[in-house]
């Protein structure tokens, strides 16, 4: 139905980020929910995309991404066609043999297991590297989650460790914690976060990074790398329809698309607001 859409890159931030904003694609999802996007420059469309997709797109007010309720579209076949062709599948294979450092990111129990299981497939294939990183946090799993991670585990990190044991893969697991809120809370460590915790728990320079997730969240995972790693970043993410053979896999509908299209879209405007100067990053 439409073209691939390419990500921006960062040694051509300004024209890719607008040829991916005014892309066609995204045109028609906004139309399609009653929006025009204004005729802008991509700064300020993605000002205005960040307040339309949180009327729009945004289904977790507050809530982690496995407790979104499934929503009813006229037009899902639209949703996951302009979802994709913007960037949300694929991006699957490395481009490189070797890299410095692989950071295998954390997440629900599920993502703990899969990723890891899929980095261990890329390594068969002939991927290479120096030193692997699985970057958690100190969530505490919710009860479906801790049937998958099993008894003892507690925390995103439990599961993640686990998640290697299972695979064969020696990593080292780094845990991030949020910082205090105004109101004394404490946010939970979000991806950006564990960036930082790896950088200082690994401060020796890297010229390459290979990120490893699930392939819906390649665009605003990538662009939060990008912004905060000194390196030449690539990420890739395992294909929706990966599967280990107990049956475990995850599974997205059109609102975990949309609802990571407006991660993408933030994500981008964060980085068009600090941009990096350290390479061609994909």
């Amino acid at each position: 139905m439409y073209r691939n859409v390419a990500l921006p890159s960062a040694t051509d931030l300004e024209d890719g980020v607008r040829d991916w904003v005014f892309s066609e694609p995204l045109r028609d999802l906004i139309v399609h929910f009653g929006g025009e996007l204004p005729t802008t420059d991509a700064r300020t469309a993605l000002g205005w995309l960040d307040e339309f997709s949180y009327e729009h797109w945004d289904f977790r007010r507050g809530v982690e991404r496995a407790d979104i309720k499934q929503q009813v579209f006229e037009n899902a076949s639209l949703v996951l066609a302009a979802t994709g062709a913007l960037g949300l599948r694929g991006h699957n294979t490395p481009q490189r043999d070797f890299y410095d450092r692989i950071l295998v990111l954390g997440g629900g129990a599920r993502a703990c297991f899969l990723r890891p299981d899929y980095t261990a497939s890329l390594l068969r294939q002939g991927l290479t590297t120096d030193g692997i990183a699985g970057l958690g946090s100190e969530r505490r799993l919710s009860p479906p989650e801790r049937e998958i991670a099993g008894p003892g585990a507690e925390t995103e990190a439990d599961a993640l460790f686990r998640g290697f044991d299972r695979a064969g893969v020696d990593a080292r697991i780094v845990t991030a914690t949020g910082p205090r809120s105004s109101t004394a809370d404490v946010r939970r460590a979000n991806t950006a976060d564990t960036y930082d915790a790896w950088r200082a728990a690994d401060p020796a320079p890297v010229s390459t990074i290979l990120i490893v997730t699930s392939e819906i969240y390649v665009p605003f995972q990538h662009y939060d790398a990008v912004r905060k790693l000194d390196a030449t970043v690539e990420t890739v993410g395992l294909p929706a329809a990966y599967t280990l053979p107990d049956g475990l896999r995850q599974s997205f509908q059109p609102e975990n698309y949309l609802q990571e299209l407006r991660s993408a879209l933030r994500s981008m405007r964060r980085l068009l607001e600090t941009p990096g100067d350290n390479g061609d990053r994909r």
